[in-house]
Formats: structure tokens, C-alpha cells, sequence
């Protein structure tokens, strides 16, 4: 990665340049830089596993989900002449919250743990959930049940970097 001096070939060369390009070929600066940017490297690939991404995405699909149902109107009715729209949490209360909650609090249960029993559980748990749940909220964590069961499917020697390259 580092290459060595080159001869000035007769040029004037300013004393603040020759020292810079003494430390860019000093052997010790460069292998030094070198091993870190390989430890960086090495230790992002083992980061970015890709279960865990695949679990993080799921995850901020389940709380991206869990945020919609909570904030936008999803009952609509009639007061007596005028059309009333209201949230999950003005018509049910505080209540609306366990049901909501639960695939988001599965999903980050299964990111922290790391776990590939956990994963499967979290599957189960989440693909029960959006089918029972399919004709009300059911159907909104469809996609972060997908996610989660790719997630336990994929092989364990997987890494983010296959995807791209």
C-alpha cells in the first residue's frame, strides 16, 4: 500500500515536503497504518453479520410499524352527521400499547441476544402475531416477520459484504 521515495530528479524540494515524505516511506508509519486499517476492516465484517442486520432492519420495521398505528388515524366512523377519524390510542388507551409493543419488544429481544434460538422464537412469535392479527394490526409487522425469518434462515458464515461484491 505504501510506496517508497521517489528521486526528486534534480527538482528543489522544500524541507517541510522532504520531512513529510521521509514518514511516508518510514516502514514503521506505513506498516502501522496498514495493520490498523486491516483491524478496522476485520472488525467490521464480523459487525455487520448479516443475521444482525437483517434482525436491526426487522426490528426498525416492527418500531416504524408500532409508530403508524400509534400516531395515524386509523378508525374512521360517524358522529351523527360528520365523519370522526381517531388513533389506536384515543379509541383503546393506553391499553393499545400490548399489542402494538410486543413484535417490537420480540425483535429487540432477539438483536441484543444474538442468539439463533432467539431468532427462531422471535420468528414464530411475530409470523403467529401478524397472521392471528392479520384483519386488524396483524398485517403491518408482516414484513418485519419476513425479515426475522430470513434472518434465522440465512447461513451462519453470511457476512453484509456478500450482498455488495
Amino acid at each position: 500500500m505504501c510506496a517508497g521515495l521517489v528521486a526528486d530528479n534534480g527538482r528543489s524540494v522544500s524541507p517541510r515536503r522532504q520531512s513529510r515524505d521521509k514518514l511516508r516511506a518510514g516502514r514503521s508509519a506505513c506498516f502501522y497504518a496498514d495493520n490498523r486499517f486491516k483491524r478496522w476492516v476485520e472488525h467490521n465484517e464480523k459487525c455487520l453479520e448479516m443475521k444482525t442486520w437483517l434482525t436491526g432492519v426487522s426490528f426498525g420495521l416492527a418500531l416504524a410499524a408500532a409508530i403508524f398505528l400509534l400516531v395515524w388515524p386509523v378508525y374512521s366512523g360517524f358522529n351523527g352527521s360528520r365523519a370522526t377519524r381517531a388513533t389506536l390510542l384515543q379509541v383503546d388507551g393506553p391499553y393499545a400499547l400490548i399489542p402494538v409493543m410486543f413484535p417490537v419488544l420480540t425483535t429487540l429481544i432477539a438483536l441484543l441476544l444474538r442468539k439463533q434460538w432467539m431468532r427462531i422464537a422471535a420468528t414464530i412469535l411475530i409470523g403467529g402475531f401478524a397472521v392471528i392479527g392479520g384483519f386488524t394490526i396483524g398485517l403491518f409487522y408482516l414484513p418485519a416477520a419476513i425479515l426475522m425469518l430470513l434472518a434465522s434462515c440465512v447461513a451462519d458464515s453470511a457476512k453484509l459484504r456478500d450482498v455488495f461484491s
